[in-house]
């Protein structure tokens, strides 16, 4: 019995020597059917980046009031077309007792500015009608000349000084001239007076403006502030982020006030987003771009390259720079504001070169190998020098020729 076992052990143990000997032997020897192959062949190959970002409008306008107030009224909401001039909203102005107050005072003051503008035009007017200036300048020309005359007489006999005799001289020219320009000068009075009553007339139409705006909310036939705002572009209302009863500050020099509407025109788009750094100088204006959106998976848009930023920023560990591109868009084209895209674009592109699979090449310090077959079962390590390389193929400038079949 312990024969039996013994003799059973031996063969079990030769067996598998056996079979541990053939796998060992056929390891090493490659089946053309287990290998798969690709054959070295001419076509076009690009090198491309992407860039990632999102579409959306080339203006955006911020829709603010000039008056501060309470929100009264909404007239548009979130996707209406608008026009310019066209009402958005209206503003409920809640004025304190001392700004009326004020607006009251500026009223009284512009009507005695006015009043007293008026009365010194009158006053004018009378005195161009009358000639009383070219009276008085008269009057004046003689009591000058007689002062001459009797100067004169004490001039010859040595009494008075030769300058002062030139002065009196001197003195009756001016007169002369006064005379002489009496009627000319009176009508630019008038317009100088005629145009200091239109100040002060446009100055209480002003004030009354303001003290109405106050009191009822709006100035009646002006073009000054008003409570009823209204759209300064035309285009698409994007968003209305506040709503009946919100409080707005107006906008002026040194708040910029609160937001009433967003307005965009959305037939002008554009591509907004970052490259790179490694790959912004190989950009340059002009470009082409080949936009996909995420949200239409099913169609790809053309957008022209028109800025580079010319200073990077850091983003998540690298330097990248914003780049802006004008979409193309079709009558019939659509796209919404804020959708993320990706924008690929062409650094570099060759037409009919050699390509080969990435997935063939082999890297060995700073060689690239490549495996061709020579024969059955059989397969030459060769170097190749390469060009460009889309991702997936690379152009080999030298080593493999037409035809040759390599190993994947």
């Amino acid at each position: 019995m312990k024969k039996l076992a013994l003799i059973g052990l031996l063969v079990f143990l030769v067996l598998s020597a056996l079979m541990l000997t053939g796998y060992f032997m056929t390891r090493g020897k490659t089946n053309d059917k287990e290998v798969k192959l690709e054959t070295v062949k001419r076509a076009p190959i690009a090198k491309k980046t992407v860039a990632t970002g999102s579409i959306i409008p080339e203006k955006e306008i911020e829709i603010k009031p000039r008056v501060s107030g309470v929100i009264e009224e909404i007239y548009v909401k979130a996707g209406d077309e608008v026009e310019i001039g066209q009402e958005i909203a209206k503003i409920k102005l809640v004025p304190d007792a001392m700004s009326i107050n004020n607006a009251e005072t500026q009223v009284r003051n512009a009507q005695l500015n006015l009043q007293t503008a008026e009365r010194e035009l009158r006053r004018q007017e009378q005195v161009s009608n009358t000639g009383e200036d070219v009276q008085q300048a008269q009057i004046a020309l003689r009591e000058s000349e007689k002062e001459l005359q009797r100067q004169k007489a004490l001039y010859d006999e040595g009494i008075i000084s030769e300058q002062a005799y030139n002065q009196l001289i001197a003195d009756v020219d001016l007169k002369k001239a006064a005379l002489e320009t009496a009627g000319t000068s009176s009508d630019r009075n008038l317009d100088r007076f005629r145009a200091d009553v239109d100040l002060a007339r446009s100055q209480l139409q002003s004030a009354q403006n303001n003290l109405t705006l106050l009191k009822e909310g709006a100035a009646k036939k002006s073009s000054g502030a008003s409570n009823v705002i209204s759209s300064t572009v035309n285009g698409t209302v994007l968003d209305m982020p506040l709503k009946v009863g919100a409080s707005v500050i107006e906008s002026n020099n040194f708040n910029p006030g609160s937001t009433i509407a967003l307005v965009a025109d959305m037939r002008n788009m554009i591509f907004s987003g970052k490259i790179d750094e490694s790959e912004a100088g190989k950009i340059k204006e002009g470009m082409n771009l080949k936009l996909t959106i995420g949200a239409l998976p099913d169609k790809e848009y053309n957008a022209e390259l028109y800025y580079i930023a010319p200073k990077g920023n850091m983003d998540e560990g690298t330097i990248k720079f914003d780049i802006e591109a004008a979409v193309k868009l079709k009558e019939e084209d659509f796209i919404r504001a804020g959708y993320s895209a990706n924008a690929e674009i062409i650094l570099e592109q060759k037409e009919d070169v050699l390509v080969v699979p990435e997935s063939a090449l082999t890297l060995k310090g700073d060689s690239t190998f490549v495996e061709i077959k020579t024969g059955e079962n059989e397969y030459k390590k060769t170097a190749i020098k390469t060009g460009i390389s889309d991702g997936l193929n690379i152009e080999v400038l030298d080593g493999v020729a037409e035809g040759d079949e390599i190993k994947i």
